[in-house]
């Protein structure tokens, strides 16, 4: 009789350990699916902050290169308008002024365009 009971204790833990062991192991695997879902967002996310980056970089880099023309015209037509003598005509001056603000709407509509461009990502 000892040896039945003790037959019955063994087999109900041996029960018990086994769905431990299966309950354990489900675990396990889900929360190894989990991760391989997350790191597989976690390189999209990776890749799309590094193209972000590039893109921001070629943003400034034309935006510099777009700017600096109207920029230096502005500056330029600006120095020449203060050192405007007595010697410079009204049409020179006139030619100053033009194209003063010619540049500095050109400045004007890339920076506009850039901001909207800006709005919209």
């Amino acid at each position: 009789m000892v040896i039945v009971v003790s037959l019955i204790l063994v087999i109900a833990a041996a029960l018990l350990y086994l769905g431990f062991y299966r309950r354990i192991t489900r675990h396990l695997r889900e929360t190894h699916n989990q991760l391989a879902i997350t790191h597989i967002q976690l390189k999209d996310a990776s890749k799309r902050a590094e193209a972000a980056d590039r893109m921001k970089t070629a943003l400034l880099q034309n935006m510099n290169a777009d700017i600096n023309e109207p920029l230096n015209s502005v500056a330029g037509f600006a120095q020449l308008i203060v050192e405007a003598n007595a010697s410079t005509t009204a049409e020179e001056r006139a030619e100053y002024y033009k194209q003063l603000s010619s540049s500095t709407a050109k400045m004007l509509d890339i920076v506009g365009n850039v901001l909207e461009d800006i709005q919209h990502v």
